[in-house]
């Protein structure tokens, strides 16, 4: 079984992409299953992935690092119930230090997470990456900051609604300042 952690602020396409993927995945016959994630007390991701037939199950209430426990319990009632050959974990857009309290704990009960991944808006990240304030308090653009720190793939996404030029000169500069991530642009 796969498992991939994503991560990304709020807004970012984390849901959407991963409702495609896993939609793509089970027109292949693979089962899928999806953990979503949020400070509240409903989920509007739940619910859209429900929509879109996928198996969901939810920790809300606070973070996966917060709620860890949650976390895992959910991971085995997918596991008890679906079946899946690949699992998404979709992390809340505001959480930070993903690797230290979710990665190394799953991989000291579970086996490694397949994959960890970041989704970013391409016009934030093209203002952050050019020094231009955000529309945030700095506790918001810090943990903006340390989800693009932390991940190993970073992924650019929306990146349709900047001009071919402007997604090129993001690119490049993300590319400089981050040489040793896996960097992909895309669109949800």
């Amino acid at each position: 079984m796969e498992l991939h952690i994503v991560g990304g602020f709020l807004g970012s396409g984390k849901t959407t992409a991963i409702a495609r993927a896993a939609r793509h995945l089970m027109a292949q016959g693979k089962r899928v299953g999806v953990v979503t994630n949020d400070q509240g007390k409903y989920l509007v991701d739940t619910m859209f992935l429900n929509l879109a037939d996928v198996p969901t199950v939810e920790v809300s209430g606070g973070c996966f690092c917060c709620h860890y426990n949650d976390l895992n319990d959910q991971l085995d009632r997918l596991i008890d119930e679906v079946k899946p050959d690949v699992i998404f974990a979709e992390s809340v857009g505001t959480c930070a230090n993903v690797v230290s309290t979710i990665i190394r704990p799953l991989t000291e009960l579970r086996e490694r997470p397949s994959s960890f991944t970041v989704f970013t808006d391409a016009r934030m990240l093209r203002r952050r990456i050019n020094d231009q304030p955000l529309p945030f308090s700095d506790e918001i653009v810090y943990i903006f900051d340390q989800q693009l720190e932390e991940t190993a793939m970073l992924i650019i996404n929306k990146i349709d609604l900047l001009s071919p030029e402007d997604a090129d000169e993001l690119v490049r500069k993300v590319q400089a300042r981050f040489p040793h991530k896996t960097i992909r642009v895309q669109n949800s």
